[in-house]
């Protein structure tokens, strides 16, 4: 498995109110982003981008479509 992305995602190493992956995939645009927008510190961006890899099929392909999202990302677009 690759390495992690150099932001931290960090709705996904604290303990939080979990969502089901069908309630996660169910949110429409505006309140995915709300609900994760935190996940990378300081770029709501990458919960946008991650909005567009739904339907999730489960937690590891959510945690995957966040970090891809880094990932592929222009370095400009990377630094908060």
């Amino acid at each position: 498995m690759a390495s992690p992305p150099p932001l931290i995602l960090r709705q996904f190493l604290r303990p939080c109110a979990r969502l089901a992956v069908d309630a996660v995939n169910a949110l429409d645009a505006a309140a995915f982003t709300a609900r994760f927008d935190d996940v990378a510190e300081d770029s709501p961006w990458v919960a946008e981008v991650a909005f567009g890899a739904r339907p999730f099929a489960d937690r590891e392909a959510m945690v995957a479509a966040f970090a891809a999202a880094v990932r592929t990302a222009l370095r400009e677009r990377q630094l908060p």
